[in-house]
């Protein structure tokens, strides 16, 4: 019964392989978008427009972006942001001050590396999102077939 059962396609193997690689990511673009939007208020526009919290890789990164685009009536500084981290009681778990300090030495002085690095976050994040719909399938697929499998018995 079992040679029965077919050989999964060549790019399934090949995902399987990569579920214990480090997803897509890149800290040093979120790094750089995160301290541009510090340092300069008026890149905060074009990051809310491109970018969501969910596209971060860092759990810290996607909290520090929340806090920068909340309430976006004034443009905020370092000191707003760690404010609002103290008030969720999240400036610790972030990295303190002295990371928050150390993404705006991060930021792009350059608008193209700054819209690269939007980008490359984005693409990311994109797929990562293409890799867990794979993994899901998958995990249906293999499910489906293990039904089959146990009805013909």
């Amino acid at each position: 019964l079992m040679s029965r059962i077919p050989t999964p396609p060549l790019f399934i193997k090949g995902v399987i392989q990569m579920i214990d690689r480090i997803p897509p990511q890149n800290i040093n673009a979120e790094q750089i978008v995160l301290g541009t939007m510090l340092k300069d208020s008026r890149c905060v526009e074009m990051c809310m427009a491109s970018l969501a919290k969910d596209d971060f890789y860092r759990e810290s990164h996607r909290l520090i972006f929340d806090c920068v685009i909340t309430n976006r009536k004034q443009p905020k500084t370092v000191a707003d942001v760690a404010c609002a981290l103290i008030e969720r009681n999240l400036l610790e778990d972030v990295g303190g001050m002295p990371y928050l300090k150390a993404l705006v030495e991060c930021a792009a002085t350059d608008r193209k590396v700054f819209e690269n690095a939007i980008m490359d976050i984005r693409a990311k994040a994109q797929t990562r999102f293409i890799f867990v719909v794979l993994l899901e399938n998958i995990a249906y697929m293999t499910s489906e077939l293990s039904k089959e499998v146990k009805s013909r018995k």
